[in-house]
């Protein structure tokens, strides 16, 4: 099997279309949302769809990050908080060496870390974990706005 068939592949293991997708008659093929009635790239038609469209690309990416193993989890949640959604390794508690990505509003931060030592890692997110850049995993390619190449190195 040739690289881009081999990517190709991967890809439609990893990202499996949901429910909330395909109430929106769309669909994922080659890492692309697209429409599942003629095969054609999602189309952006108003606010309120391209809202529910991103959030069930969210619940897509988040699946696919516990297809690699990590384990979605709430941090910070108190009464005056409702909480953060992480993804961690199994074994976080032990481990000798962390690697932490974060995406916030703004500026992407990345946590360096030595890849050839790493053991774990925690990726940390308030708003949308998993993602680098939401509109270009909806617009072009979810491999191209997720984190799941960064989350594949670490781990």
């Amino acid at each position: 099997m040739a690289a881009g068939q081999e990517a190709a592949a991967l890809k439609d293991k990893l990202y499996r279309p949901t429910t909330r997708l395909q109430k929106l008659d769309l669909t994922i093929f080659n890492g692309q949302i697209t429409q599942r009635s003629d095969g054609t790239a999602f189309k952006f038609t108003g606010d309120d769809n391209y809202a529910q469209v991103a959030q069930a690309m969210q619940e897509v990416v988040h699946l696919s990050m516990e297809k690699l193993g990590l384990e979605k989890s709430l941090i910070g949640q108190s009464a005056q908080s409702p909480g953060s959604t992480v993804f961690v390794s199994s074994g976080i508690e032990h481990a000798a060496t962390v690697c932490v990505l974060i995406q916030g509003l703004g500026a992407v931060r990345f946590v360096a870390c030595s890849w050839h030592i790493l053991r774990i890692v925690v990726h940390l997110c308030v708003h949308r974990p998993g993602l680098w850049a939401r509109s270009v995993a909806i617009n072009d390619n979810l491999s191209k706005g997720d984190m799941n190449i960064d989350i594949q190195n670490c781990l």
